[in-house]
C-alpha cells in the first residue's frame, strides 16, 4: 500500500478505481481458467549449496539486524528478499544514513543468488555468483572481503562440481540441465503428457509458459526441443536490450564468457506469434513481460 501511495504521489491522481475480474464490467471480457499449483522438491544437491549459501549470508543479515538495518522486518533470515533490503537501503538513505549502504548492496546481491538457486536453479545461480565476484571480487571493503571469504568460495566450488559436465545442449546434456533445475523436468513431463493426450484425442492443442528470467527461457527452449516433434517450442521475448550472462571455472581465474540474450523485435514477435496461431509451433516460452501479448490467446499456460 505505501508503494502504491507513492504512484498516487508522483502522478497527482485525486480518484482510484479498482476492478477485480469477477466485477460486472470486467467479467465479460476475460477467460475462465483453472489454476493448480505443482510442486517440486529440491534435489539433494541445491539444498546442500542452499545450506552453504546460508552459512555466508546468515551471520551478514544478523549484523544487519544488529546495527538497526532491518527495522522493519521481523521475519526469519530465510524469508528475507532482496526486496525488503532494498527498501529498508531507501528508508535509511531517506534520512541520509549512508553508514551500511555496502552491507545493504552485498545482502541483496546474495539474496539474489538464493532466489536464483530456489526458483531457477544451479546453473542460474552460477551466473548470479559471478556477477558478485565481478562487481565486489577486485574491489576492497566490506564486499571484496565477502568475495574472498572462505565460505563464498566454498559455495562457488560446490555449484561448479553440481553444473560442470561437459556436456553441451545434447540429449545427455539437456538431462543434465533437468538435474540441475527440477522444474525442467516437470513441465517437460506435464507437456509430454498433454500432448500426448491430445494426439489420441486427435485434437490440435498449444500451450505457453511463461518464466521470469530471459535466461531461463533459453533454458527451457532448449530442453523442450529435445521432446520434438511432439513439443515445437520457441522463444518469445520481449524487445528490450536484454541480459548478459557470464561464467567463469573458478573465482580466482580471469577466463570468462559472455551471451547477451538478445530482445526480438516487433516484426519477429509479429511472425513468432502468427506461425503459433498456425500451428507451427504449439509452445511458445516467453518472459512474463510479454504476458500482454496473449490475452487474445486461450491456451493452457505454465509459470516457472
Amino acid at each position: 500500500m505505501k508503494s502504491i501511495g507513492i504512484v498516487i504521489e508522483n502522478l497527482s491522481v485525486s480518484k482510484v478505481e479498482a476492478r477485480l475480474d469477477t466485477d460486472a464490467e470486467v467479467k465479460p471480457y476475460t477467460h475462465d481458467r483453472k489454476y493448480e499449483v505443482i510442486i517440486v522438491d529440491q534435489p539433494s544437491e541445491i539444498i546442500a549449496i542452499e545450506k552453504l549459501h546460508n552459512n555466508l549470508l546468515d551471520p551478514l543479515i544478523n549484523m544487519l539486524r544488529e546495527r538497526g538495518g532491518l527495522r522493519n522486518f521481523r521475519g526469519r533470515n530465510a524469508t528475507l528478499t532482496h526486496y525488503n533490503v532494498l527498501m529498508s537501503m531507501r528508508e535509511h538513505m531517506q534520512e541520509n544514513d549512508f553508514r551500511l549502504v555496502d552491507q545493504f548492496r552485498v545482502i541483496q546481491s546474495l539474496l539474489s543468488v538464493r532466489q536464483a538457486l530456489r526458483e531457477n536453479g544451479i546453473g542460474f545461480a552460477r551466473s548470479k555468483l559471478h556477477k558478485f565476484m565481478e562487481e565486489f571480487g577486485t574491489k576492497g571493503g566490506f564486499g571484496g572481503k565477502v568475495a574472498q571469504s572462505e565460505d563464498f568460495v566454498k559455495i562457488w566450488n560446490a555449484v561448479v562440481k553440481a553444473q560442470d559436465t561437459g556436456k553441451s545442449f545434447s540429449q545427455d546434456g539437456v538431462e543434465d540441465q533437468k538435474l540441475n533445475n527440477p522444474k525442467l523436468d516437470k513441465v517437460e513431463f506435464i507437456l509430454k503428457e498433454h500432448f500426448e493426450r491430445a494426439r489420441a484425442l486427435q485434437e490440435s492443442s498449444r500451450a505457453i509458459v511463461f518464466s521470469q528470467w530471459r535466461d531461463s527461457v533459453e533454458e527451457i527452449v532448449n530442453v523442450l526441443q529435445a521432446s520434438a516433434p511432439l513439443i515445437k517450442a520457441t522463444k518469445f521475448v520481449g524487445q528490450g536490450a536484454g541480459s548478459t550472462t557470464e561464467d567463469v571455472s573458478t573465482p580466482t581465474t580471469n577466463r570468462a564468457t559472455s551471451s547477451k540474450v538478445a530482445g526480438m523485435k516487433q516484426k519477429e514477435q509479429q511472425r513468432v506469434l502468427k506461425e503459433f496461431r498456425n500451428g507451427l509451433h504449439n509452445v511458445i516460452v516467453c518472459t512474463c513481460e510479454c504476458m500482454k501479448q496473449f490475452m487474445d490467446i486461450s491456451v493452457r499456460t505454465f509459470l516457472m
